[in-house]
């Protein structure tokens, strides 16, 4: 109070990042719901805009800007606006208040793209099937800003069988003051047998500029995971329970923008509180070698792996497909029941449902092999659809893309088994395959390709418990792509 009059003695502190100077405009709502205006400008000769009262200069020296304010009503909120001059890249705290504008919408089939003012919330109702669940339900959240910063995907889901309820929550944000791409990566979940808690960092370096290759990707990570239920395993699939808790370090390099080698490596090592006391070490390299781009691509990939100590079958290397834990992460292979039993190792001793992993030699899919060491070699010749070079306005055609495959590869545990003569230990396979890019899958489930191969040809089919190296042989399964 002074002289009789009540009033409201208002500090606003604005901080600049980076090195632009320009105008900035705010706006101050009142506890009355009235809304009144300033422009603070950067230079002198920096126009007004009606309606707007103009405040002293803020020039390029001072990082900090202080708006003294006597009003007569109490303020409720305090909004930068960056509709018209102000260089902005993350507005999310233009607003004073715990959260940001939120926008909240029912998550549909397309995807629905943010903007830069608002924080976009989708939601939806979720259901799966399962065999120790059935019919699993559950609601989802995905939310993201225009840019990449605090995106969020959660979900809560309840099995109507065992009455068992899971959640998931992954979380992932850049680290401005770490450097340029650099991100962290948050993850928690209970989900159909198994729980983890993760957490990762990423850094990405250009060698030259921004976005242009050679690229070079550091990551560091922690996971801590359990199984606390072997129901939920398909058949045919193991997962060793007790607690497993790894520290990751791993890089990923890239010479070309386009058709470039890949090459990726890493270390992984259990640390304290873990049942399981192992370390492992992964080299995998790709190169793409373009024959003719409107006919055949040859891919050579080469994965090695070797491990030391105590190894959890679910983290060991696997020569015919995905390991267990690699199936975990794709929602069709999770667990059993979702896709059919019989598909997964039927009364035969037949697995004709394939994911491709790590050593991906089909040929030997009913055996599905692993060891703690694994070299494994693979050679691909994708070629073009040939009724597409012809058709290629009939996309269900267009959309099956042959390839032919050579595969040989070598496990073991102790180097004593190396010693055997080289037909004994090493395996291989040879056919030819086929990939169809699925097409009207919502958003949500992300893009896959079903992949048929037909190993026709093993070099020891007493592995498989088979009597001749040429036979009809095939495995089919689904897989994410690029």
């Amino acid at each position: 109070w002074e002289n009789g009059r009540r009033y409201f003695d208002v500090r606003i502190e604005l901080e600049r990042v980076g090195r632009i100077a320009m105008p900035v405009d705010v706006f101050v709502k009142l506890d009355n719901d009235s809304l009144i205006g300033f422009r603070i400008p950067a230079h002198p000769d920096d126009p007004d805009l009606p309606g707007l009262e103009r405040r002293p200069v803020w020039n390029a020296v001072n990082t900090r800007y202080t708006l003294w304010l006597e009003l007569d009503h109490a303020v409720s909120r305090v909004t930068i606006d960056t509709s018209r001059v102000l260089s902005d890249r993350f507005r999310m705290d233009n607003r004073t208040g715990i959260l940001p504008p939120v926008e909240w919408h029912l998550q549909m089939p397309l995807r629905r793209y943010p903007t830069l003012d608002t924080y976009v919330m989708e939601h939806r109702p979720s259901a799966w099937y399962n065999g120790p669940d059935a019919l699993r339900v559950g609601y989802v959240l995905r939310g993201r800003w225009a840019t990449d910063e605090h995106r969020l995907a959660a979900g809560v889901f309840y099995g109507t069988s065992g009455g068992m309820v899971d959640y998931r929550l992954e979380y992932s944000t850049p680290l401005y003051s770490a450097g340029r791409q650099t991100t962290l990566q948050l993850t928690s979940y209970r989900m159909e047998g198994r729980s983890e808690q993760a957490v990762r960092l990423q850094k990405r370096y250009y060698a030259r500029t921004f976005d242009e290759a050679p690229v070079h990707d550091f990551d560091l990570g922690f996971r801590s995971s359990v199984r606390y239920d072997a129901a939920y395993l398909p058949r045919g699939v193991e997962w060793e329970g007790g607690q497993v808790n790894i520290l990751q370090v791993g890089w990923r390099g890239q010479t070309r923008r386009r058709d470039s080698p890949v090459v990726r490596s890493g270390i992984e090592t259990s640390v304290f509180g873990s049942d399981w006391s192992f370390s492992k070490f992964v080299l995998t390299a790709k190169w793409p070698w373009v024959i003719d781009r409107r006919f055949a691509t040859l891919e050579l990939c080469s994965f090695a792996g070797y491990a030391v100590g105590k190894v959890p079958v679910q983290e060991q290397f696997y020569l015919a497909g995905a390991s267990p834990r690699q199936m975990f992460d794709d929602r069709f292979y999770r667990s059993a029941g979702t896709l059919p039993a019989s598909w997964w190792l039927n009364n035969s001793g037949d697995r004709r449902l394939y994911l491709n992993g790590e050593g991906s030699l089909s040929g030997y899919a009913n055996a599905y092999p692993h060891a703690r060491r694994i070299v494994a070699l693979n050679v691909n010749l994708m070629m073009q659809n040939p009724v597409g070079l012809v058709v290629d306005r009939v996309p269900r055609l267009v959309r099956f893309y042959p390839f032919l495959f050579w595969d040989g590869g070598v496990l073991w545990n102790r180097g004593a088994e190396l010693r055997k003569p080289v037909r004994d230990i090493v395996l291989m396979d040879g056919g030819l395959g086929l990939t169809y890019n699925l097409a009207y899958i919502p958003d949500w489930m992300g893009s896959y390709v079903v992949r048929w191969e037909f190993p026709l040809w093993v070099s020891r089919p007493s592995i498989n418990g088979e009597r001749r190296p040429f036979a009809l042989r095939w495995v089919v399964g689904l897989e994410r792509s690029l």
